[in-house]
């Protein structure tokens, strides 16, 4: 039989428990957090936010863009607000910007980041969804009633005027509207109709919203 030497002692259970606990308290703790970092990116999935987007939050986080740029009113100052960035700013050049910032804005003050294709391609995401840009049930009316006959848009409708599939990417919604609501003065020599009488300045920009989305 056994004695019970110096260092052949069984710990206490209510030793060994108290002595574990700051250890699970701490584990419990960590995968708490990681539950609340994840919370919103499943939340987002839940509602149906494009995952794009939620990485590219998550970059303008991570990269600290919040400390030159504000949006609803939180953020720093020495960069525009981007409230509205997804209306004035096509995909194109938000996504040429974030490569090369002093070659696409003259005098600006941000700095060039070296990003992967993936990261200019989610942060150019997450700016094109700013802006509220949402259009009605009768923009879908409005553009098969005025705009199919002549255009195509992801494959369904005419051939007579250009593919409107990615107009967004390097037309903003104002230059849309403005061609919609008269043609001829964005370019002379157009075959497009004027709108400007037979719709109503609602009825343009919810128009121009749905090409701007191309429908989506």
């Amino acid at each position: 039989m056994l004695g019970k030497g110096i260092g052949m002692e069984r710990p206490s259970w209510n030793k060994l428990v108290f002595s574990c606990l700051p250890a699970a308290l701490l584990l419990l703790a960590g995968m708490a957090a990681l539950d609340l970092y994840r919370e919103p990116f499943r939340a987002s999935l839940q509602a149906g936010e494009d995952p794009l987007v939620i990485q590219g939050r998550r970059l303008y986080t991570q990269l600290r863009c919040q400390y030159c740029h504000r949006i609803k009113g939180r953020g720093g100052k020495v960069g525009p607000a981007l409230d509205n960035v997804g209306f004035t700013r096509t995909r194109q050049w938000l996504a040429d910007h974030f490569r090369d910032p002093g070659k696409f804005s003259k005098g600006s003050k941000m700095a060039q980041i070296p990003l992967k294709d993936d990261e200019v391609k989610a942060l150019t995401a997450y700016m094109n969804s700013l802006g509220g840009r949402t259009f009605s049930p009768e923009a879908r009316v409005l553009y098969l009633a005025y705009c199919a006959n002549c255009h195509r848009m992801n494959d369904s409708g005419g051939f007579k005027g250009p593919d409107l599939t990615y107009e967004g990417e390097f037309r903003d919604v104002d230059f849309i509207a403005n061609r919609i609501r008269d043609p001829l003065l964005m370019k002379p020599d157009s075959t497009m109709p004027s709108f400007g009488r037979t719709l109503t300045e609602a009825q343009i920009k919810d128009l121009a919203v749905y090409v701007f989305r191309s429908g989506n």
